[in-house]
């Protein structure tokens, strides 16, 4: 009896050492997880796994606005980075989750796009991870339409009586020309009219005394006397020969 007990009580702190072990060795083959890297400033990286069809709204899962759906074009995909060129007909683009590896990006909406280069946490490598799956967010987009009615009176004013034909006159403008005349300013000559004075010949006066005769008293008129003198001798000559007389009754 007393050799069971003292077996049973050394064998007490041998399997205590070997649990030790055991829970050590255990403890130091669980990998340190190191969180994901994004590899993308614009991105956030998650552990784990998210797609479309799991339970709830991915989108909300990960905090996005809008309904998870994926795209039928308006992208182009290499199985390393995303291009988004274009929004869905009636849908906008809020967020993309790209998952690859043991993680995903979550991206929020970017701005205008195109948003490029998009692609899933970087794996042990330092470089993106192979794309598994991704898919976009949509929210719908609210058209205005806004219509103005436009309201038109309209009155209508009757007239009785005779109706006078309207006459329109067109004023035809004509240009008007200025033709400069030169004035011609046009000096008279001064005439000085001087008065003309005639004096009359004193008559001839005889000194008493003076051997000279008759005075010169500027009688010009010789000729006059010539002539009467002539003249009387014709018809002295013509009453005196009766032959001459005969020839002119002839």
């Amino acid at each position: 009896m007393r050799t069971t007990s003292r077996i049973l009580f050394g064998a007490v702190p041998l399997l205590a050492v070997i649990a030790a072990g055991v829970l050590a060795g255990g403890a130091s083959a669980q990998p340190n997880q190191d969180p994901p890297q994004s590899g993308d400033p614009r991105a956030t990286a998650v552990a784990g796994n998210i797609d479309i069809g799991q339970p709830g709204n991915a989108c909300a899962t990960v905090g996005l606005p809008g309904t998870e759906a994926t795209l039928s074009g308006g992208f182009t995909d290499d199985g390393t980075y995303i291009d988004i060129t274009a929004n869905p007909d009636g849908s906008q683009i809020s967020g993309v989750v790209v998952k690859g590896g043991d993680a995903y990006n979550v991206y929020p909406a970017l701005g205008a796009l195109p948003w490029p280069d998009l692609h899933a946490p970087l794996n042990a490598s330092g470089k993106p991870a192979a794309i598994s799956h991704w898919f976009v967010c949509l929210t719908p987009v609210t058209t205005t339409t806004t219509t103005t009615t436009t309201t038109s009176d309209t009155t209508t004013t009757t007239t009785v009586g005779t109706t006078q034909p309207t006459v329109t006159t067109t004023a035809t403008t004509v240009p008007t020309t200025t033709t400069a005349v030169p004035v011609i300013t046009t000096t008279a000559p001064l005439v000085v009219i001087t008065p003309t004075t005639t004096t009359k010949a004193a008559g001839a006066v005889v000194v008493p005394g003076s051997g000279e005769g008759l005075a010169s008293t500027g009688f010009d008129g010789w000729w006059l006397l010539v002539a009467g003198l002539s003249l009387l001798a014709a018809g002295s000559a013509f009453l005196v020969s009766p032959k001459l007389r005969k020839l002119l009754r002839k």
